[in-house]
């Protein structure tokens, strides 16, 4: 240690730098600055001894403004090195994140903050505090704290621009598309997420650093209120924009990025994670809350009042069907962040249509709220297919849609376990038991019918033995009746679609089960009666007959 500074070299050293053409200090030696400070620390202690009390109160002032002079020129310097390649730059470090944004898409991001393990930065850093311990002494601290919000404000405003937040209205966002409103939502999680564990956490080590035992919280607050606004202001923006079913999945997304961040930073225990004015980001959750329960209920009004009455083709799968059913299948992957939201009981009345309370007797008390959302939505889906189906003017072919379309929502639930369990053993069973169950009876009787009439036996029914086949022309006539239903059915049902194998072999077999017994039977109480002759319109065989149901009715995608 040298000797130490007279009262009157300390003033001579502070009036010396007391114009600010002689430039900075902070940009000479180290020497320069830290004597400037041992000469301040020498007015400070002289101020309340008599006879120095005037200079000392003067030269203070020269030094405040000095220093303010000095405590900004760091601050920029340390800053504007943020804004540089980490690779270059030995004052920065990197920190590599990945995002989340969506099921399917992750990202990965660099982010430049300032290192206090760097020579550099660490030295910069000590003379802020320095500085800062100085002007605190002198009454002055918060014109450091001007200071440093003024310069990192505008570093973190850049930093959200970089991460493609910038100001954006509701009326901004009514002419956005689908897809660019995905773009936005997707930049908005990764923003929110560089922000609270990057950026904001770091900004607060940087702050507290500084201004190590002064009271800074309000500094800090302030310096980061303008971009957290900003980013919540682009949030609600996107939130309040016009709402479809097509953007629940983001908005589900946005409300698990927004609460990730937040979560990482309550985890690391930083206080201002737990300011009693509560976390924006959390006001932000229950508006998205609002719009998440909006948009399921709109789904849900959009099956009850679908009103297509186009036939798909050939009795396959309806658009409804698989668009609803999927949709169901996807909101499983965010059942816990929509169990949430969703707390309140679905509707059972959508205009005319009314779901009777049966439909839900068996899941009373047992299933979670959002489950009977899920179990609702597949009653009001099988009851509009049962209207659809009805404008088939093949009744046999109603009864395929349905079967096609009962078997893939069976489908689509079993290969989900978390749906299945969602769904209910009970539900599932009355789906798959009951309902699809009886729409492949309805399609075998249907089908069958004609056919079986041709074979049927009046012997059995009328106990007239001279009456049943009393003459080769009335089993001529039978069999070439059973003939033409056969084939009429074979060409219509050649073009009908079951778009899964499994039902196809289902429905066929379930034909066979009927018309080949019976086919049999008829042959073999004629054969008594044929005497050896041979009958040229017999066409089929009972093995011909069996092969070519299986084979010709029906077909796959």
């Amino acid at each position: 240690m040298g000797k130490p500074l007279s009262f009157e070299f300390a003033f001579d050293i502070i009036n010396l730098w007391n114009s600010p053409e002689r430039g900075f200090m902070s940009d000479r030696d180290l020497w320069v600055i830290y004597y400037y400070l041992e000469a301040v620390d020498v007015i400070q202690q002289s101020v309340n001894l008599p006879g120095y009390q005037n200079q000392s109160k003067d030269a203070i002032q020269m030094a405040v403004a000095r220093l303010k002079l000095e405590f900004q020129n760091i601050m920029t310097g340390v800053t504007n090195a943020t804004k540089g390649p980490s690779s270059t730059n030995p004052s920065l470090c990197s920190t590599t994140m990945s995002s989340s944004a969506s099921d399917d898409t992750t990202t990965s991001y660099e982010i430049n903050i300032v290192s206090p393990n760097s020579p550099s930065t660490a030295g910069a850093i000590s003379r802020l505090s320095c500085i800062a311990k100085r002007m605190n002494l002198a009454g002055y601290v918060c014109e450091c704290f001007e200071v440093y919000k003024c310069v990192r404000m505008g570093f973190l405003e850049n930093s959200l621009k970089q991460l493609g937040i910038e100001k954006l209205s509701t009326r901004d966002t009514l002419g956005l598309f689908l897809e660019e409103f995905k773009k936005k939502i997707d930049q908005l999680i990764q923003a929110a997420e560089v922000c609270y564990w990057i950026l904001f956490s770091s900004e607060i080590k940087f702050c507290s650093q500084i201004f190590d035992g002064i009271e800074h919280d309000s500094c800090f607050h302030e310096t980061i209120k303008d971009a957290e606004i900003q980013l919540m202001n682009f949030a609600e923006a996107l939130i309040t924009s016009h709402r479809s079913p097509d953007k629940l999945f983001k908005f589900l997304d946005l409300s698990k990025g927004l609460s990730n961040a937040w979560v990482l930073l309550d985890a690391a225990n930083f206080w201002w994670a737990k300011r009693p004015e509560g976390a924006p980001v959390l006001c932000l959750n229950d508006k998205i809350g609002e719009v998440v329960r909006a948009i399921l209920s709109d789904f849900e009004k959009s099956v009850a009042y679908e009103l297509s009455t186009i036939s798909e083709p050939g009795g396959t799968i309806h658009f409804l069907t698989k668009y609803v059913i999927d949709y169901v299948n996807h909101m499983v992957s965010y059942k816990n962040v929509l169990s949430d939201f969703i707390v309140s009981n679905p509707s059972l009345t959508f205009g005319d249509l009314v779901i009777p309370d049966l439909e839900f007797a068996q899941l009373e008390g047992r299933a979670q709220t959002l489950a009977l959302h899920f179990v609702m939505i597949i009653v009001v889906l099988r009851f509009k297919l049962e209207e659809k189906s009805k404008c088939y003017k093949d009744a046999t072919l109603g009864h395929l849609f349905m079967a096609n379309n009962l078997h893939y929502i069976v489908q689509v639930i079993r290969k989900s376990p978390e749906l299945e369990e969602m769904i209910g053993e009970e539900y599932m069973n009355k789906l798959s038991e009951n309902y699809l169950r009886q729409a492949i009876s309805n399609y075998q009787s249907a089908t069958c019918e004609q056919m079986l009439y041709c074979l049927r036996d009046e012997e059995e029914g009328l106990r007239l033995k001279s009456v049943c086949f009393s003459s080769r022309g009335t089993f001529r006539r039978r069999v070439m009746s059973f003939n033409a239903a056969f084939e009429k059915t074979r060409s219509t049902q050649a073009g009908w679609v079951v778009q899964h194998l499994e039902l196809r072999e289902e429905l066929c077999l379930s034909i066979v089960e009927k018309v080949i017994p019976a086919y049999a039977s008829f042959l073999e109480r004629f054969k008594k009666r044929m005497e050896g002759r041979k009958y040229p319109y017999i066409k089929f065989s009972v093995e011909d007959l069996q092969t070519l149901i299986i084979k010709d009715f029906l077909r796959t995608l």
